[in-house]
């Protein structure tokens, strides 16, 4: 395995880990807010 496809490999690595913990922050943010600006954010979807 060469040089380049190894920093392509750790750089999708890398991406990837950085979206997983962008969402896993974003969930945190969405339980620690109040219920009722949880319901604010839920009604539009069960509305669908």
């Amino acid at each position: 395995m060469d040089i380049i496809t190894l920093i392509k490999f750790v750089g999708g690595l890398l991406i990837v880990g950085g979206i997983f913990f962008a969402v896993h922050e974003m969930d945190q943010m969405m339980n620690s807010m109040t219920p009722a600006a949880q319901g604010v954010v839920l009604v539009p979807i069960n509305a669908k």
